[in-house]
């Protein structure tokens, strides 16, 4: 079954990840762009099978369309191995870049899956802001403050706002940092730009 649906380039690929996942206590994580604009495949590749009912809802507030599905049990050597695969379409107005994505999502992935992280609706930020999951955390660590000390919006509108304005929560987080930031040089400078950023993103 497998053999039928993976071109032979693409099983060497998976063969290679499945003697890394051997060798190191990491496991192997994969995004790779389909031809023809067939969306991306996501390939995990673990000792122990995952549950779809863990896995899914990081797809859904990551926000991308999971078309297919499919585990494969592999035997190898030292023990029984597993290749999770997904099919992915980008959120919509975003984008899925192999390149530019595969790094944070497989730390965002994977610290949720070892609960140093949650499963949180601003993790969209990871793919509609560009944010790294630390930038992503801290953003929830102000949201979950403000609600805590009172305001008229709910959780839902605050998230809603956050991810439907990438840019507006960029420049929302540099106006952080610009303050916050205790290693930050030129202060004064950066603060300025945040602002502006911010004003021009207002006027979106």
């Amino acid at each position: 079954e497998y053999k039928i649906g993976h071109e032979h380039l693409e099983i060497l690929a998976d063969l290679s990840h499945l003697e890394a996942l051997a060798k190191s206590a990491a496991p192997p994580f994969v995004l790779r762009r389909l031809e023809h604009g067939r969306g991306v495949k996501l390939v995990l590749y673990v000792w122990e099978k995952l549950s779809l009912s863990r896995l899914m809802p990081i797809f859904s507030n990551l926000r991308v369309l999971v078309e297919e599905e499919e585990t494969y049990e592999v035997r190898l050597p030292e023990r029984p191995a597993f290749m999770h695969t997904f099919l992915l379409h980008p959120p919509p107005g975003g984008t899925l870049e192999p390149e530019r994505d595969q790094e944070p999502l497989r730390r965002l992935i994977f610290n949720i899956l070892a609960n140093r992280s949650e499963n949180d609706p601003l993790n969209a930020l990871l793919l509609s802001a560009g944010f790294e999951w630390r930038q992503v955390h801290l953003l929830q660590l102000y949201r979950n403050y403000l609600m805590q000390v009172g305001t008229v919006y709910t959780k839902s509108t605050i998230n809603e706002t956050l991810i439907r304005r990438p840019r507006a929560t960029r420049a929302l987080f540099q106006v952080f940092r610009a303050r916050l930031d205790p290693d930050l040089e030129g202060r004064e400078a950066a603060q300025r730009e945040a602002r502006a950023e911010m004003e021009d993103a207002e006027r979106e």
